[in-house]
């Protein structure tokens, strides 16, 4: 079967989907395909992650229509940011949103119901094609389009479009076909994610605590309940892949400290390897990169998701004037040079929290300590710190600059 299109979106996760639905409303043809099957069983056996949604990317989902549908999966809202580090100097940072004018400094979501969520909307809108289990197996150029070879099942489908869009993921299969290569950093630690109930809570505040072997993060969620990441080397991590889950637990109530005392109800620990993987490019002929396709970080301060989500408002912008070729030359290369900029300082940012937060040289964590009180006491600087975490530092697309309803 042949199809056509002016937008082919490989993969609909979270950036995937985002990008459809903000191009659903401009005259592009858009088809997304997606490996998963059945929209209904979206997010079904997705891992334990909490994921934060920063104030950049609630005004993208509210300026593509559907910050209602994902509001009701009952975010918890983060009000304060407490960065401390494990020293004997420790420092804190103190964010609240209070300060900044806004409701909140990001929203906390379950990964299985804002997956399931998103996938909902994307079936059932009718501007949008989706081919559900299916995969991009190959491509090639024609000058004027890309003839795209789709698997879905046991038939394959040829699709010509004019833009090929890699969302499809850390080991992005579209990357590997337009030979764009990419750079990996293994942090050699693992993190350790699992949900529970605080003996103590505190209701929209998010913690961030640097441990000499790697950060730990607790995040509120609905409910009372919070979600850790723990971050561990790589020998601490596979000792604790022996041990029962009650280990881990008590690992990660060691490590943060007992500001919310036992974690109670602790969820079964579930782990991942922690890497940074940057493209060399984000763009090839007719081939765009966005999200984990193009930039995978590690998990301190949220950042990654939300990177990505960026990379969609500013592609949606440019393709909204694209006339009648969405995959131009030139338009690629405003997107990549658009691009360079966010994704080098944000790689970097969260790159230095790592190396310097995680290195047990001896003075250093007074360094630690004393930096991080500097900066509490700076409030230009605890300005800037939160309107990067928001996304909402340098130059904004249309989509980021709506204001929040």
């Amino acid at each position: 079967m042949s199809l056509e299109c002016d937008v082919l979106i490989a993969g609909g996760g979270m950036t995937g989907t985002a990008l459809a639905l903000a191009l659903a409303r401009s005259p592009l043809r858009v088809t997304v395909v997606e490996a998963r099957g059945a929209p209904e069983n979206a997010g079904a056996n997705d891992d334990d992650r909490s994921l934060t949604l920063s104030q950049s990317s609630r005004r993208l989902f509210d300026g593509a229509g559907i910050w209602p549908e994902l509001a009701a999966c009952g975010p918890a809202l983060i009000r304060e940011i407490h960065v401390t580090d494990a020293g004997r100097l420790s420092g804190t940072v103190h964010l609240d949103a209070r300060d900044l004018g806004v409701d909140a400094l990001g929203y906390v979501f379950e990964n299985r119901r804002l997956a399931a969520a998103l996938a909902g909307v994307l079936a059932t809108d009718k501007r949008i094609t989706l081919l559900s289990g299916a995969r991009v197996s190959g491509y090639s150029d024609h000058g004027s389009h890309l003839m795209v070879r789709v698997t879905h099942g046991e038939d394959e489908h040829e699709i010509h479009c004019r833009l090929l869009v890699a969302s499809d993921g850390t080991q992005s299969c579209v990357r590997e076909l337009a030979h764009i290569t990419a750079h990996t950093t293994d942090y050699r630690q693992t993190a350790f994610i699992a949900g529970f109930t605080p003996e103590f809570a505190a209701p929209g505040i998010a913690f961030e605590r640097f441990t000499p072997s790697g950060p730990v993060a607790v995040l509120p969620r609905s409910n009372g309940r919070c979600g850790v990441v723990l971050a561990l080397s790589a020998a601490d991590a596979e000792q604790m892949k022996t041990v029962s889950p009650l280990a881990v637990r008590e690992l990660a109530e060691r490590r943060f400290g007992r500001r919310l005392g036992q974690f109670q109800e602790f969820g079964v620990p579930q782990s991942f390897p922690l890497r940074r993987i940057l493209a060399t490019a984000f763009t090839a002929p007719r081939v765009v990169l966005v999200g984990n396709a193009a930039h995978t970080l590690h998990p301190v301060a949220a950042q990654g998701l939300n990177l990505g989500l960026r990379d969609v408002a500013v592609l949606a912008e440019l393709l909204e004037d694209c006339g009648a070729d969405p995959g131009k030359p030139s338009l690629l290369e405003t997107y990549e040079r658009r691009r360079r900029r966010d994704v080098w300082l944000t790689s970097t940012f969260t790159h230095a929290l790592v190396r310097i937060f995680s290195n047990p040289m001896p003075g250093l964590g007074a360094l630690r300590g004393i930096g991080l009180a500097l900066v509490d006491a700076a409030p230009p600087l605890k300005a800037m710190l939160a309107l990067r975490s928001m996304g909402l530092s340098g130059r904004l697309p249309p989509l980021l600059q709506e204001h929040l309803t």
